[in-house]
This record gives C-alpha cells, sequence and structure tokens, in this order.
C-alpha cells in the first residue's frame, strides 16, 4: 500500500493511476482526510446512457 499526499498524487497521477490498475492499493492524504483510489468497473455502472446522449452511440 503507498500513502502520498494530494500534492504528490496531483504531480504524478499518471505514476499512481497505474499502479492502481496494477491492482496496488493507493491512499491519497489530504489535511486530516484519506481518500482509496479505485478503478471503475462494469458494475459500478448502475445508469445505462441512452443512444442519443452518448458521444459514440
Amino acid at each position: 500500500m503507498r500513502i502520498v499526499t494530494s500534492r504528490e498524487f496531483r504531480d504524478n497521477q499518471k505514476k499512481y493511476l497505474d499502479m492502481v490498475d496494477n491492482n496496488e492499493q493507493v491512499i491519497v492524504k489530504r489535511k486530516s482526510r484519506a481518500y482509496k483510489l479505485l478503478p471503475v468497473t462494469d458494475d459500478d455502472m448502475l445508469v445505462d446512457i441512452p443512444k442519443e446522449y452518448r458521444l459514440d452511440p
């Protein structure tokens, strides 16, 4: 697990998002709060966007 500051994450987003893609846990610490990065999966998509509103129907 990697814990980084929000500034470190902002400066190196690609690095940390690649780590999440490789099943590594990344926590972004900001003042007294922390956020866990997770990839969005098909199961997370609860709403189906109608074809007329899609960018590539």
